[in-house]
């Protein structure tokens, strides 16, 4: 990255080989990569205020890096006018 902007690199190649196509990353249009994993279990939950620092603090009690809930992940959006927190378990 250069002053927010992509900077493509001639050459490279890809770490391991893909599924389909080519091991070589066009410069022009990049690489995508989709990966799954065994389950993943999302929950938006609205909540009652627009204290979004409110919102924040309930997502981080709750998460694991909080000290809340193992293998839990936890964040505050925005959302129409008011605050949802969007969990992954």
């Amino acid at each position: 990255m250069s002053s927010g902007r992509w900077v493509a690199r001639q050459g490279l190649q890809a770490v391991c080989a893909p599924d389909h196509g080519s091991p070589d990353i066009d410069p022009c249009h990049g690489v995508a990569a989709i990966g799954a994993s065994g389950w993943v279990t999302n929950l938006n939950v609205p909540l009652a205020t627009s204290d979004f620092e409110a919102a924040r603090s309930i997502a981080r009690s709750v998460s694991a890096r909080g000290g809340g809930l193992a293998a839990v992940e936890a964040m505050a959006l925005p959302h129409s006018g008011g605050a949802h927190k969007a969990s992954n378990l």
